[in-house]
């Protein structure tokens, strides 16, 4: 299952998107599939 998050600051926009795998016997895997920052300014 893909997941992303997205964190809006006032110096940078920030985007993680991993992918998480839970087993049946609920060992979590976890891969970071991309990471984007972008910096910027809005305070």
């Amino acid at each position: 299952m893909r997941f992303a998050a997205i964190d809006i600051g006032s110096n940078a926009v920030r985007l993680l998107i991993k992918d998480i795998e839970i087993s049946k016997k609920g060992a979590v895997r976890e891969e970071r599939i991309a990471y984007y920052r972008a910096p910027l300014r809005l305070g």
